[in-house]
């Protein structure tokens, strides 16, 4: 996707096919934005209002990033996501790299990721541990 343009704030959007979300859904893909214009995720449903779904942390990402973002407000609905991206004014910008786009069904229960030890927790009889479950959970146990 170029989205080149030498006038500042001149946009292209890509846009999905429509997707019938019947059950609780995940929308993940790869991501860089190496040049440095500024992007935005967004999805309609049947009434075509565009909601933001993600609009920080999309400006000039130079290495491959995967996006999850969870869907599951719109089950039952028929969307559209949109995938936007805005020059910033330059010969060499906003171009902007998607790869292993997915909508997929949310499994029932996700993996956990990124199981650590909370620093200074470990005692001779204990310790504490973290970990992400789904999304955006946190979950502890000692």
């Amino acid at each position: 996707m170029n989205s080149y343009n030498p006038s500042s704030g001149v946009y292209s959007i890509l846009a999905t096919p429509k997707i019938i979300l019947s059950e609780p859904a995940l929308l993940s893909f790869q991501w860089k934005n190496p040049a440095g214009g500024a992007a935005e995720i967004f999805i309609a449903g049947k009434d075509g209002q565009r909601i933001s779904l993600k609009n920080s942390g999309m400006t000039g990402v130079t290495e491959w990033q995967l996006v999850e973002i969870n869907l599951s407000d719109y089950t039952n609905d028929t969307v559209t996501i949109f995938f936007k991206g805005i020059s910033n004014c330059g010969y060499n910008d906003a171009y902007l790299y998607l790869d292993d786009v997915k909508v997929e069904a949310l499994p029932s229960c996700m993996k956990p990721t990124d199981l650590a030890v909370v620093d200074g927790s470990i005692t001779t009889s204990s310790v504490q541990l973290g970990w992400t479950a789904g999304l955006n959970e946190t979950a502890w146990s000692v």
